[in-house]
């Protein structure tokens, strides 16, 4: 295979994301029940609305729940924030107003997402301030509309330089699960810990997805026989062997990973629900992240396997399926597109979804 040289990638913000106020009325359901709607503002650290929404910070959505008789007031109500993802609603915060009726969501920004964010309350009882008598209101909700988290990275290359590992299905991790890792530490080289932790890193701020780490294993992803099956389990389980245990690691073949995913009854979205990375000690690449073909590449890669994503054409992508080095291991536009795609903006699965179907998927890197 011929020798390829990346050329180095440089980081720079994304165009400014404006965030725009709205408001939304309830219909009073009948005369018993009384309605109640929000006024509601978008501010980012106390800034006006179309104040910037970088990486890092932290988004306010500032807003006063009355009711519609008499424009009163409600207290003491649970309000909630959910961005509208593609598939359901993602759980971003929650608040309680207080006894004027204002509440303050504060909605993390450290992951690039673009959206409308749900604002709701529920219905509820109470009683009447002014007559004591018991009264119910019905629920409220209220649209922000185009929120949006600016990436801190811009990526070389077209955005469209993406594919997914699943040619034709549409499939995502349920990020309202608790998404874990676990390592097989057996021959793993030193400070392999820490490059997962910042490879999952990376992931998190372009994709949203969390992966909490959950201790060690003795599973080998993979292998064949009772070695593949054994020990701790995990929704991404990652190793370093041999080709004796892993097969397709045989030849230039350096890294090797993907994710099996299940379908609700009756058909709807597919969703991953375990994957796993094994990596080649024999061709194992320098450590760390950093110029020259690294280990921090090499897991970017296959754990972008494991999230969802198929090989890149452009060579510029850390989803390339060949080793190149670059002087900054780091997403580029395509893998940044894809990893959006298949991230957290997707929102949960139903609790209905059990049936699992669809053999594990898998895709590999090799070393040019």
């Amino acid at each position: 295979m011929p020798r390829f040289i990346r050329l180095p990638a440089a980081a720079a913000l994304l165009s400014l994301a404006l965030l725009a106020p709205v408001s939304f009325t309830t219909p009073s359901a009948s005369a018993d029940v009384e309605g109640i709607h929000f006024s509601t503002a978008v501010k980012l650290r106390g800034k006006a609305a179309s104040a910037t929404a970088g990486s890092g910070k932290t988004i306010k959505i500032v807003g006063h729940l009355v009711s519609d008789a008499g424009e009163r007031a409600v207290g003491g109500r649970i309000v909630s924030a959910a961005l509208d993802g593609t598939r359901g609603a993602l759980p971003l915060a929650q608040a309680v107003t207080d006894s004027a009726g204002v509440f303050t969501l504060k909605v993390s920004a450290d992951w690039t997402y673009k959206g409308d964010v749900l604002v709701s309350a529920p219905g509820a009882t109470g009683t009447d301030p002014k007559t004591g008598e018991p009264e119910t209101y019905d629920a409220a909700e209220s649209v922000v509309k185009k929120v949006a988290v600016a990436s801190p990275r811009r990526g070389k290359g077209k955005a469209s330089a993406f594919t997914l590992i699943s040619p034709g299905n549409d499939v995502a991790y349920d990020a309202c699960r608790d998404l874990t890792y676990r390592l097989n530490m057996a021959k793993a080289p030193a400070g392999f810990a820490k490059e997962v932790k910042k490879a999952f890193g990376l992931i998190h701020e372009a994709s949203g997805l969390e992966f909490r780490y959950a201790g060690t294993t003795s599973r080998i992803p993979w292998a064949t026989g009772r070695k593949a099956i054994r020990g701790p389990q995990a929704t991404i389980s990652i190793a370093w062997t041999t080709e004796k245990v892993v097969s397709p690691l045989r030849g230039s073949t350096i890294g090797i990973g993907g994710s099996g995913w299940f379908s609700v009854k009756g058909g709807g979205p597919l969703w991953f629900y375990e994957g796993g990375v094994a990596l080649d000690l024999e061709g194992r690449p320098k450590p760390g992240f950093g110029i020259g073909p690294t280990t921090g590449e090499l897991l970017l890669h296959e754990i972008g396997h494991a999230v969802g994503l198929g090989h890149s054409e452009d060579i510029q992508q850390i989803m390339f399926p060949a080793l190149l080095g670059q002087d900054k291991d780091q997403f580029q536009a395509g893998d940044l597109a894809g990893m959006r795609k298949v991230g957290a903006s997707n929102g949960c699965a139903p609790e209905s979804a059990s049936q699992r179907s669809v053999p594990v998927q898998e895709q590999r890197a090799w070393m040019s």
